[in-house]
């Protein structure tokens, strides 16, 4: 009986020591994963910041193809959550934008886009927008697309049709937007997603600004 009290116990204590030995390892290669990640998105979140401050002394931005106008407000955001923020260039009525991201080393044109009503950050601490007419009511946001461009995603009601969408679309496209049908369940969802939560946050561009606002 003592025999196989001491072979029992001898058991429970060799699972301890490799369950000891073995979640250290699985934490630890956790850890550097997760560390390693961290430390690249830093990185790059870093040299975006350096690289836009050099973009913005030039004091000139691109609207469209090969023509250039001076810059005027700028602020930074995530626009598709990966980390790095983009640079976004706001008119004095918050009507007008201009984006651009960072990337492969270098600072690049998104796209532009100008609408009646001021954009605003909403309660998903995204870019957003409402636009209505007598025709539709349109709640959007903008991101960007696998291929850095200004993508709009947009939760809108057809007031002829009575009827409910989600529309996407390149903001700087001739095609239609891509539309497909939503119950109201899903667009009153979206909507409160998509309400007002602050105004942007925006800055002259200037050397002191850019100092103190571009981190």
């Amino acid at each position: 009986m003592k025999k196989i009290k001491k072979i029992v116990l001898y058991v429970l204590l060799s699972l301890c020591l490799v369950t000891i030995g073995f979640v250290p390892m699985l934490n630890r290669g956790d850890f550097f994963s997760i560390s390693n990640a961290t430390s690249m998105k830093n990185t790059s979140s870093a040299a975006s910041i350096k690289a836009y401050k050099k973009f913005l002394q030039k004091n000139k931005y691109v609207y469209g193809l090969d023509k250039y106008y001076k810059m005027n407000y700028f602020t930074t955001l995530d626009l598709d959550k990966n980390g790095v923020k983009e640079l976004i260039m706001i008119d004095k009525t918050n009507k007008e934008i201009t984006v651009y991201t960072y990337s492969n080393g270098k600072v690049r044109y998104c796209g532009n886009m100008y609408d009646r009503s001021s954009v605003y950050i909403d309660k998903k601490g995204r870019l957003a927008r409402i636009f209505n007419n007598s025709g539709a009511k349109m709640n959007y946001y903008l991101t960007l697309n696998s291929k850095e461009q200004l993508y709009l995603v947009s939760y809108t009601y057809d007031k002829l049709k009575k009827k409910y969408y989600k529309e996407t679309n390149v903001v700087e496209s001739s095609k239609d937007y891509n539309r497909v049908k939503i119950s109201k369940k899903t667009y009153n969802k979206e909507i409160k997603k998509a309400g007002f939560s602050k105004d942007v946050s925006k800055y002259l561009n200037n050397r002191s600004n850019r100092i103190k606002y571009l981190k």
